[in-house]
């Protein structure tokens, strides 16, 4: 025939393949691996490829390592992340390496635990639900111009 098809090629049908349907500034929601109910969130590019490289070689121990806070890091270098937790796709950081932005996507965490934070996904783990259409900028109210060291009235 014409050899092997390209695994690209399979993305069009595969719904949950972030590269194909999402755009930068979508909303999703984490969505994993069938038999699992959380996902791996890597908190640098380097711990995703450490992660990839443990996931290949299906090292419990260095995924145990990954999970704890026993690097001298005041947190994980992966947590967890619930099945259906609400996402944001963002921009992924320029400086990040061209193997994990291939394999990856930057996300926000917009609820739960970790709620605010940044991470690298597996592009398969991120389900679009549709845009963010909230206004934006968003309205700073006198608390957020406190915070900012800015008086709104000036």
């Amino acid at each position: 025939m014409n050899g092997p098809t390209p695994t690209t090629a399979n993305a069009p049908t595969n719904p949950h393949y972030a590269a194909e349907d999402a755009s930068i500034g979508d909303l999703g929601t984490v969505h994993p691996a069938v038999g699992r109910d959380t996902v791996e969130m890597a908190r640098t590019p380097e711990a995703f490829l450490r992660m990839s490289d443990i996931f290949l070689a299906r090292d419990a121990q260095g995924y145990r390592e990954l999970l704890s806070s026993a690097e001298g890091y005041a947190t994980p270098l992966v947590v967890l992340i619930p099945a259906q937790t609400p996402l944001k796709l963002l921009v992924t950081p320029r400086d990040t390496d061209t193997q994990t932005a291939r394999l990856a996507i930057y996300v926000r965490v917009l609820t739960g635990d970790y709620a605010g934070q940044t991470g690298f996904l597996r592009r398969e783990a991120f389900d679009r639900t549709g845009p963010d259409e909230a206004p934006f900028p968003p309205p700073l109210d006198n608390a957020d111009w406190i915070t900012q060291g800015s008086d709104p009235h000036l």
